[in-house]
């Protein structure tokens, strides 16, 4: 595992493997509240944005309604295999930003019976 130092802590260029998939999905967003939205709503989801948040790696305004990479955010992409030196998607990361978006409408879909309800 490759290990590198950030803000004077060791980060593991493995992280989990929903972190890689908010990471990607952030990365992926033309703008930062496409961003936002697409790492809202699923608790792992946004638990895993807040993890991200906390060791630096996004930098999310939830008053705003905004979330972005961090450089260091783009240097664990790099490390992680995300994305390569010119800043194109891994096949990982587009399978991962494919893979958030099913837990996305399943949570969605989960849910809607209770959007419902509190309409009444």
């Amino acid at each position: 595992m490759k290990y590198f130092i950030l803000e004077n802590q060791y980060v593991g260029a493995s992280l989990s493997e929903l972190q890689r998939l908010v990471l990607s999905a952030i990365a992926a967003s033309p703008t930062a509240e496409l961003a936002y939205h697409a790492t809202i709503g699923a608790e792992n989801i946004v638990s895993a944005r807040t993890s991200l948040r906390s060791m630096g790696l996004v930098a999310v305004s939830d008053e705003q309604k905004k979330a972005a990479l961090t450089q260091s955010g783009d240097d664990v992409m790099l490390a992680a295999g995300l994305i390569d030196e010119t800043g194109n998607f891994s096949e990982e990361a587009q399978s991962a930003i494919s893979k958030l978006e099913q837990i996305k409408d399943q949570f969605n879909e989960a849910t809607r019976p209770f959007a419902f309800i509190s309409k009444l």
